[in-house]
């Protein structure tokens, strides 16, 4: 259990370790972006094989900064009683800065949090990782199909609005499931990070206790 001083120590570091990285998103965040499009492409074509991304890039609109793709229907398409011809483009975005939440938070939770040494952090930072691939899987690629999904649907088939998993999963993440699904990869690092601390403690211990051999 954490004490009133630790918790007091975690807001701090959190809050420290929140706004030295958000300012470092401005100046690096088009780059890390930028450095996911090819996976984002890959699992919209796999998730949606009806669709094909067109271009996906990152541009600025209305002075801020946005992950667009166009998408293209590789065939007819039946929305409710509406067919869509093959290659119509349709156009979906979203900000770079639902995106970037993910790192700034988990990065900013993991640094912050109390009883790990500094030299620890590190590789809690590079654990992290797979959790973070899947976080942004999870994300981006999906709010983007969504997206598309929603317009179409809400303008040829309303009624089968409450039915979309796409739209319903884009409309989780703006109602706060981008946070939780960041902060859960944040539980789930520490989980695995002192699972294998004990591992780690529990050899070591049967090492030092091992008889020597005659």
């Amino acid at each position: 259990m954490l004490n009133n001083k630790a918790i007091f120590h975690f807001v701090i570091m959190l809050a420290l370790s929140y706004a030295v990285l958000l300012a470092a998103s401005v100046r690096l965040g088009p780059l890390y972006g930028n450095l996911w499009l090819p996976l984002f492409r890959w699992e919209m074509e796999r998730i949606a094989p009806d669709y094909r991304v067109a271009t996906l890039h990152i541009v600025e609109r209305q002075q801020q900064r946005v992950i667009e793709s166009v998408i293209e229907t590789t065939r007819p398409v039946r929305i409710g009683g509406t067919i869509i011809p093959a290659d119509l483009p349709m156009t979906g975005s979203i900000i770079i800065g639902n995106q970037l939440l993910h790192p700034i938070l988990l990065f900013s939770f993991l640094l912050a949090w109390p009883k790990i040494r500094l030299g620890e952090r590190g590789k809690l930072l590079i654990l992290s990782l797979p959790f973070l691939v899947v976080v942004e899987a999870a994300d981006i690629p999906l709010a983007l199909l969504g997206g598309v999904q929603d317009v179409l649907l809400y303008t040829l088939a309303p009624e089968h609005l409450s039915g979309s998993f796409l739209v319903y999963w884009m409309n989780f993440l703006s109602a706060g499931g981008r946070q939780a699904l960041t902060l859960s990869a944040a539980v789930l690092t520490l989980i695995t990070y002192r699972y294998i601390q004990s591992k780690k403690s529990i050899f070591q211990g049967d090492r030092h206790a091992a008889p020597l051999p005659e």
